[in-house]
C-alpha cells in the first residue's frame, strides 16, 4: 500500500494515541481530566476531522498522479484540443472493424461563405502517417472542435484485422472517402486544422467557382471540387441515369498554366480553333469503340480554361454543344484558394 492511501488501521492506531494522551501528561493529568474534558473532547473531533480532510485530499492527489501517468504511458495519443478517445472497434456493414490510427484529410469545400457545413476527403490509405498503404481503412469517423479563432477536425480510421499489400491496387492511388462536417457557425476568418498533424487548411467556395450557364438537358451540377495541394478547380456535371448510361459527364477544369497535362499525345487529337468568349480555343477529340470525348481549351488571364465531355459512342455531348457549353461559362471574377502546403515541404 502507498503512501498516499487511506490506511484504516493507522487511523485507527492514531484515535487511540489520541485518548492515550491525557493518561501520559503526568500531574496535569487530573486536572485535564476534571476541568477540560469538553474542550479535550472539542480539540479530539477538531483534530480528526483534519486528518479526515488531509487524508480526502492525499487520496485525491493520488488519483491523479494516477490518471497522469496512464495517459502518458498508454492508450490513444493524446490530441490537442478536447477530443473524446476514438472508440477501440465500431461496427460498420455488419463487420466488426478496429482502430487503425488518425488519417489525415484534404480539400475543404463550402457551398457559401455563410455555410455551415464543410466537406472534407479522408485519406484512408495514408492512416498513421505512413506512406501508400492501399486499403488502409475500411470505414472513419469524423470528430470536430470548433474555438473562436479554429475548427479542429480529426478523422479517425476504422479496419478490418488484415494486412494490406501495395502490390493489391498498384495504379489505382490512394482512396478517399468524403465526409459532411457540420459546423456552429460559418468559418469566417478561423482557421482549419486537421488535427492529424497540425496542418492548417484552405476551403475552396463553391460559390465562387464559375458555371456554366448553358447545361444540357439532363445533366446536374455536381458541386465543384479540388486537390488542396495544387492551385487549381474542378466543377462536374453528371447526366442523370435516366437520361443515359449514367457515366456520360463534362467537367470544368480552371488552374494555373502547368497543372494540367499536355494534350500532344496519341490520346487526343487537335481540331479546329474557335473562340470562347473573345479568346482563342482550340477543339480537342478523341473516339473508340468505348469512348466519344471532346476537350476545349483557352486561356484567360494567367489561367487555363479546360472543359472536357465523356461519353460513349451511344451516348455523348457533340462537338457543337461542348463548344456551346464552354462559351456559356462566365469569367471567373474570384481567385483561386491558396494551396495547403505539402507536409514534405515543411
Amino acid at each position: 500500500m502507498s503512501e498516499d492511501e487511506f490506511d484504516p488501521v493507522r487511523a485507527k492506531a492514531l484515535e487511540q494515541a489520541f485518548e492515550e494522551l491525557p493518561r501520559r501528561s503526568g500531574v496535569r493529568h487530573g486536572v485535564a481530566q476534571r476541568g477540560l474534558r469538553p474542550h479535550r473532547d472539542v480539540v479530539v473531533r477538531r483534530v480528526a476531522t483534519a486528518f479526515v480532510a488531509i487524508t480526502v485530499l492525499i487520496a485525491a492527489v493520488a488519483v491523479l498522479q494516477v490518471a497522469q501517468r496512464r495517459s502518458s504511458t498508454g492508450g490513444s495519443k493524446a490530441l490537442p484540443g478536447p477530443v473524446s478517445t476514438p472508440a477501440p472497434t465500431i461496427t460498420a456493414g455488419g463487420a466488426a472493424l478496429r482502430y487503425a490510427g488518425v488519417v489525415p484529410w484534404r480539400n475543404a469545400v463550402r457551398a457559401t461563405e455563410d455555410s455551415r457545413e464543410l466537406t472534407i476527403a479522408g485519406d484512408g490509405d495514408a492512416v498513421h502517417g505512413r506512406e501508400f498503404v492501399c486499403g488502409g481503412t475500411d470505414a472513419q469517423r469524423v470528430q470536430v472542435h470548433e474555438t473562436a479563432t479554429s475548427i479542429e477536425i480529426l478523422v479517425l480510421g476504422y479496419a478490418a484485422p488484415k494486412e494490406f499489400e501495395a502490390g493489391d491496387c498498384i495504379g489505382v492511388g490512394h482512396a478517399t472517402t468524403a465526409h459532411t462536417v457540420h459546423l456552429k457557425a460559418p468559418v469566417g476568418a478561423r482557421a482549419i486544422v486537421d488535427m492529424s498533424n497540425r496542418t492548417k487548411h484552405s476551403v475552396l467556395t463553391d460559390a465562387d467557382v464559375p458555371k456554366a450557364g448553358y447545361v444540357p438537358a439532363g445533366y446536374v451540377d455536381l458541386g465543384a471540387t479540388w486537390d488542396d495541394r495544387f492551385p487549381g478547380v474542378t466543377r462536374t456535371y453528371a447526366s442523370r441515369p435516366a437520361t443515359g448510361s449514367g457515366t456520360e459527364h463534362f467537367t470544368l477544369e480552371i488552374g494555373f498554366d502547368g497543372i494540367f497535362d499536355a494534350l500532344d499525345h496519341p490520346y487526343w487529337t487537335k481540331g479546329p480553333t474557335t473562340a470562347v468568349r473573345g479568346a482563342a480555343a482550340t477543339v480537342w477529340r478523341h473516339s473508340d469503340m468505348y469512348n466519344v470525348n471532346t476537350l476545349i481549351e483557352w486561356h484567360r488571364g494567367s489561367l487555363i480554361y479546360r472543359l472536357t465531355t465523356f461519353g460513349t459512342p451511344t451516348q455523348h455531348l457533340t462537338e457543337q454543344q461542348a463548344v456551346a457549353i464552354a462559351r456559356s461559362v462566365a469569367p471567373d471574377t474570384h481567385r483561386l484558394p491558396a494551396i495547403t502546403p505539402s507536409l514534405s515541404a515543411r
